[in-house]
């Protein structure tokens, strides 16, 4: 029986004849405030009889501002420099001929870099840091720090696969194993100017030294294995008001950053809301699960005025409905069908044709239009998607989310910031839904638009050039490089619903403490600007040719590079180790090959042990149908067309063809599931699955021989409805006759039930299973409506409603994150209903109490 390196082997992924150069990772941060400085250390050791060069393709930050890079080889230290890219690999080139050591860094995107370490003599070991400093993400009360430790694999479409050089599909894809011998250590200090409230790792066990306002965190086991990025929450005693930092370096350069708050309270407003779904191979398992959630989430969410869509990606696209439809029962029906049956069996990752079909039609005048983007992001033409999203944000907002162990945060964050929106990262451990309904609270509510900073009497270069929109909750970082030392008024200004408004920090250059750390994510804030098409340049009017802007372009980040000691698409590091004596033999290319990401299509992942997903009313859809090629003999359930469209001109099946070796029996296969270009009808999912480098691997390590999905043509857990025993009671109830609350256990999957029989206006209905989830008999629901005012629909449906928020809050208030705006829909509803109890007594006060009596009398 062959091993896992054969079996990845003989997809002509790995070579494993050679001993793996890199032998450990270690990561050390120093995190204070919103800023962290970060230090990555790579050890090599060249176990071969000859000389090698080894390269790793690896992941940063997609905000690291790479700012140091240095190797050490018998106790020599070799310091880097920055110098424009083609500059740097001719001295890395011409110091290999000589038999020289050499190491070279380059930045692929900003959130993959390639580390080349050459002439490696053999039994010699090779040390390199990699330094850079990064600003903390914001998700809610909590700041987020995180360190990427895996590129999954990317999918690259026909144009990325060409070209002269390392095409994107080479660059951005390393050789993947199931196995590596080098692990991840870690350790972050902290330094916080408040105390630390909380501190929390979804994604790895960890060892919390707390003292206050400073402490150390360790991972719980000696050494991770990179297969899924680390995440840390962490929660300070801190205020709203604007905060200000100042910082001067050893040359005397004045940086400040301004932090603002704001808290916004503001009602929802009619918008068309379309929900972007990736369903490329990558995403099966788990990711895909928990985007079906989201969506049947988001959809009890919406209100009525709304109008909305949902449009399913991957070689292909599809649109639910053929443009977007007002917010009812009827739609709600077919939708909640339709995500019922979505599964990742679209094969590439093709983000770009669906964007654009979208964008094609003119936003509804009066209905703001928000894009909901669900993805694993693992695709190779980033700068492409931002780019058109940049030029459609003046009538689309774009809010992303980044599914599993390791998603392109370039990508996700990009969009968001292209589109004016806002991003999310959703790591395994973590739930979706609270994060999907906290970004759809803020897309169905106004921003603060129009935001400026006026920086008064201050002389300042300001980074970045455009400030993003500020929605409820949300963060908002300038930096400026500050000329002169008078002290000065910054003003944040904006327009929001109410008119403008304006808020105000002093700034102080006189008390700037020593460092560095503010004035290097300055320069890295105006490359970005730069590399992103925002900056000042770009809005010069110049030549329609464009050749005097990209020369422009390009000095300027070679200027801030070199000025700054700043690594870009257009500056490397470059070190060189002169030998007395060049080493000698011909050189040996070892590429090093990554752990394979956790979970990327569903690999590692077990669906039977994730959470239940809201089920539809109605009968099961069958996997695979809707919003998916159904079987040439099925029809589309519930009279619920799906548009579909043609996207890509080759193997529409074929995940990452550029990475693979045809065989004849493959080709085969593939001629009798579709041929290229077709729109497939006749493959099942699993066939569908089995194609391309995502089938190669999955049927290699498949490690049972059932599907992810618990075998092909069962239906997945995060789909059926919530369980009945034979008395044909819900969850959580037995017998009319006793009537105990839900188990704990069963809160969610209830609430998921509850959440699913909700009627597009908000409302609820007086129904048998109604009764039994609040534990009483429906007759004596109905009994204590007598001498109810107004119609019996409306007395009724008032009632329920009552009900099923009461139940919610007293049973299920560690999910509010996830009802939130359910409960608030359905209080808005409740409000505005004409019925009343005789008794004059408010509907959620009856509920409460005749939840808590029945509680009281089963206590």
């Amino acid at each position: 029986m062959i091993d896992n390196q054969e079996c990845l082997a003989c997809t002509g992924l790995v070579t494993t004849s050679a001993p793996v150069p890199l032998v450990g990772v270690s990561v050390e941060a120093w995190v204070r405030d919103i800023g962290a400085r970060v230090t990555v250390t790579q050890k090599y050791r060249n176990q071969e009889d000859k000389p090698i060069e080894a390269v790793y393709i690896f992941p940063l930050d997609e905000g690291a501002a790479v700012c140091g890079f240095e190797a050490l080889i018998d106790n020599v230290r070799v310091l880097g420099r920055v110098k424009e890219r083609e500059e740097a690999f001719e001295e890395y080139d011409d110091a290999l001929e000589a038999g020289h050591g050499a190491y070279l860094l380059d930045q692929e995107k900003p959130d993959v870099f390639t580390a080349s370490i050459g002439n490696v003599p053999p039994g010699k070991e090779v040390t390199v840091r990699v330094s850079y400093v990064t600003e903390l993400g914001c998700e809610g009360d909590s700041l987020q720090f995180v360190i990427p430790t895996t590129v999954a694999p990317r999918y690259a479409p026909r144009v990325d696969r060409k070209g002269v050089g390392r095409p994107p599909a080479e660059a951005l894809n390393p050789p993947i194993a199931w196995n590596v011998p080098y692990g991840l250590s870690l350790l972050i200090h902290l330094d916080m100017s408040s105390a630390v409230r909380a501190i929390e790792s979804p994604t790895h066990p960890i060892s919390v030294d707390l003292d206050g306002m400073t402490g150390t965190v360790r991972l719980g086991g000696r050494e991770s294995a990179l297969d899924r990025d680390f995440v840390m929450l962490l929660q300070t005693v801190d205020s709203r008001e604007p905060r200000v930092s100042v910082e001067v370096d050893e040359k005397g350069n004045r940086a400040a950053a301004l932090t603002f708050r704001p808290k916004l309270d503001l009602d929802r407003v009619p918008s068309e809301i379309i929900f972007v779904i990736d369903r490329s191979g990558s995403m099966q398992g788990t990711s895909i699960a928990e985007a079906r959630n989201a969506l049947q989430l988001c959809l009890r969410s919406l209100s009525q005025g709304t109008r909305f869509n949902i449009v399913g990606f991957g070689s292909r696209f599809e649109m639910m409905f053929p443009a977007t439809r007002e917010y009812c029962d009827e739609a709600l029906r077919q939708a909640s069908s339709n995500v019922d049956g979505v599964d990742a069996d679209l094969g590439g990752t093709e983000i770009l044709a669906p964007l654009e079909a979208i964008f094609q039609n003119a936003p509804i005048r009066g209905f703001p239009r928000q894009l909901f983007v669900l993805t694993d992001g693992q695709v190779t033409n980033t700068e492409a998607v931002m780019k058109l999203i940049r030029r459609n944000s003046h009538t689309t907002r774009v809010f992303s989310f980044g599914i599993g162990a390791g998603p392109s945060r370039h990508l996700i964050r990009g969009m968001a910031r292209a589109g004016n929106g806002c991003a999310e990262l959703i790591s395994p451990g973590e739930r979706i839904e609270p994060k999907v309904v906290r970004q759809l609270a803020k897309a169905l509510a106004p921003a603060l638009s129009d935001v400026k900073l006026d920086w008064g009497t201050l002389d300042a270069r300001q980074a970045p050039c455009l400030v993003p929109p500020v929605f409820a909750g949300g963060r908002v970082t300038v930096y400026g490089f500050l000329e002169g030392e008078r002290k000065g008024v910054v003003t944040l200004g904006a327009i929001g619903p109410g008119g403008p408004v304006s808020y105000k920090v002093e700034v102080d250059p006189q008390a700037a403490r020593p460092g560095n750390l503010v004035a290097t994510l300055a320069a890295r804030a105006m490359i970005r600007d730069l590399e992103e098409g925002t900056s000042p340049l770009h809005n010069r009017q110049g030549s329609a040719q464009g050749r005097e802007k990209k020369d422009r372009v390009k000095g300027e980040l070679v200027r801030l590079g070199v000025t700054f000691g700043l690594c870009s698409r257009e500056t490397s590091f470059v070190a060189v180790e002169e030998r007395g004596a060049p080493t000698e033999g011909e050189m040996q290319l070892r590429r090093v090959p990554i752990a394979l990401t956790r979970d990327w299509g569903g690999l590692h992942g077990d669906l039977s042990s994730r959470p239940m997903a809201i089920g539809s009313v109605g009968s099961r859809v069958p996997r695979g149908v809707i919003c998916g090629a159904p079987p040439a003999s099925t029809a589309p359930l519930h009279g619920a067309p799906i548009w579909q469209h043609e996207v890509f001109d080759g193997d529409p099946l074929d995940v990452h063809s550029f990475m693979r070796r045809k065989t004849d029996e493959e080709s085969s296969r593939e001629s009798r599931i579709g041929s290229a270009g077709s729109t497939v009808v006749s493959a099942s999912t699993e066939e569908r699955a089995a194609s391309g480098l995502f089938g190669a691997i999955r049927n290699l390590f498949r490690r049972t021989p059932a599907s992810a999905d618990g075998g092909q043509g069962a239906p997945s857990p995060a789909s059926v409805p919530p369980p009945r025993d034979q008395g044909g009671q819900a969850p959580g109830s037995t017998s009319q006759e006793s009537h105990p609350k839900p188990k704990a256990t069963d809160v969610r999957k209830t609430m998921h039930w509850l959440l699913s029989a909700m009627c597009a206006d908000g409302s609820w209905l007086l129904t048998e299973r109604l009764a039994e989830i609040v534990g009483r008999r429906l007759g004596e629901l109905e009994a204590a409506l007598a001498g109810a005012n107004g119609s019996r629909d409306d007395v009724r449906s008032a009632w329920a409603t009552a009900l099923a928020l009461a139940w919610l809050e007293e049973e299920a208030p560690q999910l509010r994150d996830e009802w939130r705006l359910v409960g608030d829909k359905a209080r808005k509803w409740l409000a505005n209903c004409p019925a009343t109890l005789a008794s004059g007594e408010d509907w959620i006060e009856a509920a409460r109490e005749c939840l808590r009596n029945e509680i009281s009398k089963l206590g």
